[in-house]
């Protein structure tokens, strides 16, 4: 393996432990009853289409998943897409075409574009 590919693989793993240690951080810092605000939610009084995902992440790591989308109907279908992104972004730059996100098919990502507006127009109706 040559010096670059390892550069690369050594980036790549520094990103995931420093992102596992803030998810720990943050699971420390949420026994304590400190959470993340929504911006969105505290400006409008609307519910933006992720309130509830940091509830619902925490009832998926509880195997809890009635909990999970009744916090967040939409949230199985976002943490899906984000680890979606994840994945063709690391691909991208693991082959040496720099940190972008060039998605295989354009489509699945507009339909969950769509997908999520409505619910956050739909979740402040119902």
């Amino acid at each position: 393996m040559n010096t670059t590919v390892r550069r690369r693989w050594r980036n790549v793993f520094l990103v995931a432990l420093s992102v596992l240690a803030v998810g720990i951080a943050y699971a420390a810092l949420s026994s304590y009853g400190i959470a993340i605000p929504c911006v969105f939610n505290a400006l409008t009084g609307l519910l933006c289409p992720g309130c509830g995902n940091t509830r619902a992440a925490r009832a998926f790591l509880r195997l809890d998943f009635s909990a999970a989308l009744s916090y967040n109907l939409m949230a199985p279908l976002e943490f899906f897409y984000i680890a979606w992104v994840l994945f063709f972004t690391v691909r991208s730059y693991l082959k040496g075409n720099g940190v972008s996100y060039r998605p295989p098919a354009v489509a699945f990502d507009v339909c969950v574009l769509v997908l999520v507006l409505a619910w956050g127009i739909l979740r402040n109706i119902l």
